[in-house]
């Protein structure tokens, strides 16, 4: 009898287990996707002055997947992304929310500054396929050691 209840508890477990699963990859298939990583950090105030932006607008571009919309759209690592859809980009997260919203298959306009220079780029957001291949290497992390009285920098190389 125990050994009946635990395969029907492991039978019912599993079931709902594939159910989970099945809604994840349609969950998956339908998320929007642009390509892009982008840095967490907000954008230096010297460089937010230098390139005449109003307070905390912009996200930096910190790598791109290889063949995604934004790579055929000539996105760049270090692009700045200024706005979307003619709002103001002013943080990561607001973004991503906003790009989610649009969903896959809309066509999309991203303000942002490629080398120094403003423009305006379209693009079509595709489903996410769940594949990744960064067109650049990783930014190396910054290392930081403590000792009592001093603290060591040791910048990547």
């Amino acid at each position: 009898m125990k050994t009946r209840n635990t395969a029907i508890v492991t039978v019912i477990s599993l079931f709902f287990a594939g159910i989970g699963l099945g809604a994840e990859s349609e969950r998956l298939e339908q998320h929007p996707w642009m390509g892009v990583l982008l840095d967490p950090a907000p954008l230096p105030d010297l460089l937010v002055k230098h390139l005449a932006l109003s307070p905390g607008q912009g996200v930096r571009i910190s790598n791109v997947h290889r063949d995604s919309p934004a790579d055929k759209a000539g996105l760049e690592r270090d692009d700045i992304i200024i706005g979307f859809q003619g709002n103001d980009v002013t943080d990561r997260d607001t973004f991503v929310d906003e790009v989610r919203k649009a969903g896959a298959g809309t066509e999309v306009s991203l303000a942002i500054i490629h080398l120094g220079q403003r423009q305006t780029v379209t693009l079509t957001l595709e489903p996410f396929t769940g594949t990744v291949d960064l067109k650049y290497p990783p930014d190396p992390e910054i290392v930081e050691s403590w000792r009592p009285g001093k603290v060591f920098r040791f910048t990547p190389g």
